[in-house]
C-alpha cells in the first residue's frame, strides 16, 4: 500500500477536503485489484470525478486519443462489462467493500 505523503504528493492539486477520499479510494482499488498501476489509480480517480477525455488529457499531457485507449485497456484490466459506466462501477465497488 501507499502512503498518505506519497499518494498526496502523486495526486497534486487535491484539495484537503478530498484527500480522505483519494486514499479510501486508492485503498479499496489496490485491495480489489493489486495489479492496478499509479497510473491507473489516478486514472480510476479522476474518471470518478468524472473528468472529460479533454480534461484527463490535459491532466496527463497526453492527447485525448490517448485517454481513450487508456480507458479501453484500464475497462479490460477492471475486467468492466461495457454496458456500464465507470461511474457506475465505482459506486458498485463501493457498495461491495
Amino acid at each position: 500500500m501507499f502512503n498518505r505523503v506519497y499518494l498526496m504528493n502523486f495526486f497534486n492539486g487535491v484539495s484537503p477536503e478530498e484527500q480522505d477520499e483519494v486514499v479510501l479510494f486508492t485503498e479499496l482499488l489496490r485491495s480489489k485489484f493489486p495489479e492496478l498501476t499509479k497510473y491507473n489509480l489516478k486514472q480510476c480517480y479522476y474518471l470518478k470525478k468524472e473528468l472529460s477525455i479533454v480534461e484527463m488529457g490535459e491532466k496527463f499531457g497526453v492527447s485525448p486519443n490517448s485517454v481513450k485507449k487508456a480507458r479501453q485497456r484500464l475497462r479490460r484490466k477492471l475486467q468492466m462489462p461495457s454496458s456500464i459506466t465507470f461511474r457506475e462501477f465505482f459506486d458498485q465497488l463501493h457498495r461491495l467493500r
